[in-house]
């Protein structure tokens, strides 16, 4: 069995960035920005870099809110994300392979879990530069082709059933799915933690 993991609000909590940046309206403003990029940049049959793209959706964000921060400082909390607790305690006890499927950069990622001492616990990092497009095309979740796709993020899991995975939607905040999703296709989960029973 091949589990693959999305990682950005999954495994990590995007919105621990408030513990550095303070302002929760930007920190949202620039997650949301960041995903529109990821999927503007697709659609136009463009790449750049995830951690490009995670500044340049920063930099919108502070003219939007007509603010200045530190943006290299700012950037770091991409490294540092807390994980959700039901993370650091599940993985250790899923006996399966496992794997990232994420938009963002390899180098991120392996940094960020090295950081939060996870990095061990998956036997290959796999991001959407291997095809230099973003999640939710076809062709990021075809990587992991035979896996079981673990997300939190509704428009992933309806990524990923377009793709013809498995799903399992972790639903930690009571969120629907998409309406274009077949839910009796998607395993419903409110922490990793049902993964081990």
């Amino acid at each position: 069995m091949l589990y693959a993991f999305d990682v950005y609000g999954t495994l990590f909590d995007v919105n621990s960035i408030v513990d550095e940046i303070k302002d929760i309206e930007l920190v949202k403003e620039w997650r949301r920005k960041q995903l529109e990029y990821t999927w503007l940049l697709t659609i136009m049959g463009r790449y750049e870099s995830f951690w490009e793209i995670t500044r340049k959706a920063l930099v919108y964000a502070m003219k939007k809110f007509n603010v200045s921060i530190d943006v290299d400082r700012a950037m770091k909390t991409w490294l540092n994300l807390r994980p959700y607790e039901d993370v650091i305690e599940t993985l250790p006890k899923i006996n399966a392979k496992k794997v990232t499927l994420t938009n963002g950069d390899e180098r991120m990622i392996r940094e960020l879990l090295r950081n939060s001492n996870l990095l061990g616990y998956f036997n290959e990092i796999i991001t959407a530069e291997k095809v230099k497009k973003y999640k939710p095309v076809k062709d990021v979740y075809k990587l992991v082709e035979g896996a079981i796709f673990v997300s939190s993020n509704p428009w992933d899991i309806a990524g990923a059933r377009n793709a013809g995975l498995q799903a399992i939607y972790v639903n930690r905040y009571g969120y629907n799915l998409e309406e274009i999703d077949i839910e009796d296709k998607i395993k419903i989960i409110k922490s990793l933690k049902e993964l081990v029973k």
